[in-house]
């Protein structure tokens, strides 16, 4: 019988988070990153992606639009960052970079382990990094 209502009170808190967590939008493309005001948000960027072993490309031209070098993840994987300020919110995306070729737009698709969900969970734990709120959206 205890065993039972363990049981039940564990299935009703599954439910409960699963309602109140954010389902990520099929191919969502940008991390929005909210604060409670706009104050240093370019230093928290710049800091976040120092922190996940970015370099900043274009910090003298812009601290509303900071964007990284590519970095190398697992099997060659490699993401460049790019984010936009607007007010107090962070908008975070990413690029697939391959040599010779454009650069592929990172969003939610694919399976675990493509080179397109590796740099997805990459981007997610920068945006996390930043110490907001994070949505997903689909811009």
């Amino acid at each position: 019988n205890l065993m039972k209502q363990i049981y039940l009170i564990a299935c009703s808190f599954f439910v409960t988070f699963n309602l109140y967590a954010q389902q990520i939008p099929e191919k969502a493309n940008t991390l929005s990153v909210t604060f409670a005001d706009s104050s240093n948000l370019s230093s928290k960027i710049i800091k976040a992606f120092e922190q996940n072993d970015y370099t900043v490309k274009n910090l003298k031209k812009s601290l509303i639009h900071i964007s990284s070098e590519p970095k190398t993840l697992k099997s060659n994987t490699r993401v460049a960052l790019t984010s936009d300020v607007k007010g107090n919110v962070v908008g975070l995306s990413a690029r697939l970079v391959y040599t010779g070729q454009d650069a592929v737009n990172v969003e939610y698709n694919g399976k675990k382990g493509t080179p397109i969900m590796m740099a997805w969970e990459e981007m997610e734990k920068v945006a996390k990094s930043l110490g907001g709120v994070v949505t997903y959206e689909r811009n």
